[in-house]
């Protein structure tokens, strides 16, 4: 589960750049290892209603700058992050899901298929027109 609810300091986790602008389609492809240092809750976002508040993480990067941000997937700050189990998680279900498309895909281009054979065999069954017949000028112009 990738809540963020057992990550605690000392917790080794992957750290993506968040960019609001892409929304949840963030470039996860590249991320660095780091270290959490501080876990810290959000003041409170709802609007109305009940309280909503976000864990907050500082993170100590391999590359010695520190990043803020939920876990998980990006909401506040400018990174995200995710233990390396949460992301061979997210990976292994990437993977199937592209599976179940490969699936869906393989079973259109059948019925594709299917389609093109009837049109070969219609086109092969359909009477040739009779151009004599019809007053139409042969290619040769006579």
């Amino acid at each position: 589960m990738m809540d963020g609810k057992n990550i605690e300091v000392g917790t080794e986790v992957l750290i993506f750049s968040y960019r609001r602008e892409l929304g949840p389609t963030q470039d996860e492809s590249e991320y660095k290892r780091g270290i959490v240092t501080k876990v810290s809750l959000s003041e409170d976002l709802a609007a109305h209603g009940s309280v909503w508040q976000e864990k907050l993480f500082t993170v100590l990067g391999e590359d010695g700058h520190n990043y803020f941000g939920s876990y998980g997937e990006g909401s506040i700050g400018g990174s995200f992050f995710r233990t390396p189990r949460d992301q061979m998680n997210v990976l292994r279900l990437r993977q199937e899901q592209n599976k179940e498309q490969i699936k869906r895909l393989e079973e259109e281009n059948e019925q594709y298929g299917d389609m093109i054979a009837s049109l070969i065999i219609d086109e092969m069954e359909k009477p040739k027109p009779d151009f004599d017949a019809l007053g139409v000028r042969h290619g040769n112009g006579k």
